[in-house]
Formats: C-alpha cells, sequence, structure tokens
C-alpha cells in the first residue's frame, strides 16, 4: 500500500472540516499531510510512489502571505497573488501515477484550468467543491468514496504495487550503497569524477552511471522484491484484464466515469506494446542535456543522426576545435523502402492480412543475419509511434564537426543497451574479414 499526500493549509487547524476530513482518512490509510505547496513538491519528489494526491486548489492567505502597506495605511494590507496559477502550473509540469483529486471552494472542473488538467490526466483526476465535506457526515461519505475509488485504482491497476516497492527498494537500496562508498571514502564522489577526467570520458556522466550498476546490483539482492517480480508477471497472466472504454472529455460532463476504473484513452494492445518499447528504447532529452553516445540530432528534412562516437571520446570532441563526431543517419520515410528492396513479399498496408507464416519470415528480418548491413529500430517515441528506423551501415555512416552538432536540436536519445548493440552491429560490419570457402570435401572429412 503506497501513502497518500493531502496538501492544504488548514491541514492541522483542529477546528478545520479539512483536519476532520484528514483524520478520518488517516484512520484506515497511511496519510503524508502538508500544508503548503512548497511541501508538496518536495514531498512528492522525495516519495517514489504513491496511492494518491489531494491537493487544495489555492492554499489561502495567511499573515506571511499578505503585503502590509506601511503606517499610513492604518494597518490595511493587501493579500499577494493567489497561489491558484502555482498550483495549476505544479500539476501541469509534473507526472503522477496516481489518482489526483483537488478540492476547492470555487468550481474548478469547468474552468479552462480543469479543461487542461482533465486533457493531460484524463480520468485519473476529480475535482471535489469543499462545500460538500463540512458535516462530520459528509467528511464520512468523501472520504469513504475516496478510499474506496483508491481501492478500486489498486484492484484495477495491479501493476501499481510494483512501483511502489520498486521506489522502497531503490530508496533503500540507495542508503546502503551511500553508507558503503562514504565509509571507504568519504569524498567518494569528488574520488571517482577525478578518475576520469584524464580519459576523455564526462565525468558527471561517469559518475552517474557508475552509481547506476552499483544500485542495480544492490536492488538485484533484495529477494523480496525480485518475488513481487515473479508474482506480478503470474497474476498478470492469470487475470483477463478488462478492456479499456473511450472517455469522455471530462468526468463532469454529461457522461459520467469512474475515475478508479476507466482508462481515458483507447488503445490497441498492440499500439500500447509498440508505446512500452519505444519509452524503453529511447528517452527524451532536455535542451541542456550533456551530449553523450547515442544522442539523436535532428539533422534537416526528415533526417536524424545517432552519436556512435564513444562515450570516452566526447568531451574531447566536444572541447577541441575542428573535431567531429560519428552519427549514423537515417529517415524514417526510407524505412518502407529499404526494407521492401529485401524482403520482396513486403508491403506495409498488407502486412496484416498476410498468413502467419509469411510474417514469420518478416519478422525474422529483425536484426538477424539475413539483413547483415541494416539495423532496425522500433516505433520513435510518440507521436511518431509510427515511424521506423532501417539504417544502412553502407551508407549512413556520416562525421560532422563540433560546432555544428552543438547547436542541433537533439530531442531524444537511442538507450542502453540498445546504442550498444547498434554500434557492436556496425563495428561487426564495418570489421568484416573474407577467407576463401571450405571445399566440400573437406566440410565432408569434418562432417563425417
Amino acid at each position: 500500500m503506497g501513502v497518500l499526500v493531502y496538501a492544504d493549509d488548514k491541514i492541522y487547524d483542529e477546528k478545520s472540516s479539512e483536519n476532520r476530513f484528514f483524520n478520518k482518512i488517516n484512520k484506515v490509510h497511511p496519510v503524508l499531510g502538508v500544508e503548503s505547496l512548497e511541501k508538496v513538491k518536495a514531498s512528492t519528489s522525495s516519495i517514489g510512489s504513491y496511492s494518491a494526491l489531494i491537493l487544495d486548489w489555492d492554499f489561502g492567505e495567511d499573515e506571511a502571505a499578505r503585503i502590509d502597506l506601511g503606517d499610513g495605511a492604518d494597518g490595511v494590507t493587501l493579500p499577494k497573488r493567489s497561489l491558484e496559477n502555482e498550483t495549476f502550473d505544479f500539476l501541469m509540469y509534473s507526472h503522477f501515477y496516481s489518482l489526483i483529486y483537488i478540492f476547492s471552494e470555487n468550481d474548478i472542473e469547468n474552468s479552462d484550468e480543469g479543461e487542461k488538467l482533465i486533457q493531460k490526466f484524463g480520468n485519473r483526476i476529480k475535482f471535489i467543491k469543499k462545500d460538500k465535506f463540512g458535516t462530520d457526515e459528509e467528511i464520512t461519505e468523501t472520504s469513504s468514496e475516496i478510499l474506496k475509488e483508491i481501492e478500486n485504482w489498486r484492484v484495477f491497476n495491479k501493476n501499481l504495487s510494483f512501483p511502489i516497492k520498486w521506489g522502497q527498494t531503490i530508496n533503500q537500496g540507495i542508503q546502503v550503497v551511500f553508507d558503503d562508498l562514504a565509509s571507504a571514502d568519504e569524498d567518494w564522489i569528488s574520488e571517482l569524477y577525478k578518475s576520469v577526467e584524464s580519459d576523455g570520458l564526462d565525468p558527471k556522466v561517469f559518475v552517474v552511471e557508475l552509481f547506476q550498476m552499483i544500485l542495480s546490483e544492490q536492488i538485484l539482492t533484495d529477494n523480496a522484491f525480485l518475488e513481487l517480480l515473479e508474482q506480478q508477471v503470474s497474476e498478470t497472466q492469470k487475470t483477463e484484464v478488462p478492456e479499456s472504454k473511450p472517455a469522455s472529455k471530462g468526468n463532469s460532463k454529461a457522461e459520467k466515469v469512474d475515475i478508479a476504473t476507466e482508462s481515458p484513452i483507447d488503445k490497441t494492445k498492440e499500439s500500447k506494446l509498440a508505446k512500452l518499447f519505444s519509452r524503453i528504447h529511447y528517452s527524451t532529452l532536455l535542451d541542456d542535456s550533456p551530449i553523450m553516445t547515442g544522442d539523436v540530432c535532428d539533422l534537416t528534412d526528415g533526417t536524424y543522426g545517432i552519436i556512435i562516437s564513444p562515450e570516452c571520446d566526447i568531451c574531447t570532441i566536444c572541447s577541441v576545435p575542428g573535431y567531429y563526431f560519428d552519427m549514423l543517419v537515417f529517415n524514417p520515410s526510407n524505412f518502407n523502402t529499404v526494407f521492401q528492396s529485401q524482403a520482396k513479399n513486403y508491403v506495409q498496408a498488407e502486412y496484416d492480412g498476410l498468413k502467419e507464416t509469411k510474417k514469420k519470415g518478416l519478422r525474422g528480418f529483425w536484426n538477424a543475419g539475413k539483413l547483415v548491413k541494416f539495423h532496425l529500430l522500433p516505433s520513435l517515441p510518440e507521436p511518431k509511434l509510427k515511424e521506423r528506423v532501417i539504417i544502412d551501415f553502407t551508407k549512413s555512416a556520416m562525421k560532422y564537426r563540433n560546432d555544428y552538432v552543438v547547436q542541433l536540436n537533439r530531442p531524444f536519445k537511442l538507450n542502453s543497451p540498445f546504442i550498444q548493440q547498434l554500434r557492436q552491429r556496425y563495428l561487426s560490419y564495418i570489421g568484416r574479414v573474407g577467407v576463401p570457402a571450405l571445399p566440400n570435401s573437406v566440410r565432408d572429412w569434418n562432417l563425417g
């Protein structure tokens, strides 16, 4: 069971209905109560996973949030700018895998902000006016409804128990690893950072990747976590998940939907898997992300280039004028033409109608021996899920000057271990060595 985060400026006011609601929920479900937006941000960024977020829309105007106009104003004060915009911004720029409840004195659901929040979070967000739980009976009814929805959410989203346990395991593992490293050398971060400065690696990337590898090894020692993973897979295979239904525009409109069980988007299983493996293969980059092996650079006219220069050369290439990045260039629009030239019976529009035997043969081309000079990658990140990649090793290897590359937009990167697989197959292809074929008599001798 994950913790429930409840944020309201009146949560610890014993005379308030918010405090009575907090105490009612806390008797049944573990609750972290905070009274300011800043504490909400700190809490949600520190907790790995939580089952629900209950958030006050406007945290009010206490004495610390008022502007004193001075002695000449006879003690009159003015409220500072409302926190409503900050609450909205916090939600719009955050990502939560949980239910979200917004409590407010006003009708936020039917406002412009409410519409945008519904568009982002779908049926996972619900708006409740505070006048609905003024009495003890209303508080009991509202708390029971929320707790029931949280339980339904858990039942219909069994994967939730896994990230909650994963978050707990990571938090515990981090403490163990930090303790071990600090016990070995209290300046371990600086020592690891300095150890690769002369090797051309980006020290920041090296320290992070090294820590992640050590943390991964530590997590693999948690048998309870590994058993939960096996149990999760076993239960998922036994349980038939109900089909998702299309959601209405918002949960206040004519068609009401259960936020705990309905999905805001109707997708086929295939499109869900495409999105899943696209996310595993690629990560979105920020504008200030350091250049790394695997970064995908946006060139021109729909053409992209994947940086395949070794990680240990990246810093040198970036800093020395006139140095070049090695890239493998591709254009997703060429996939059909190039693939069809090798797989004669492939036509994208007719693929669904092919017999399973022919489909099996076409699947065999995916980074197998049949296409040694080609490398295939699955769907690009959304909204480009229908764009696949085929890289031709005989044509795609290019060099670009560092001063040109550093100015390019790098929208995403190819993650590990897929960038290593791409580099390995490319290096194997260009490093091939031809040898004379053995005569049949020699082959027969060794086989007979």
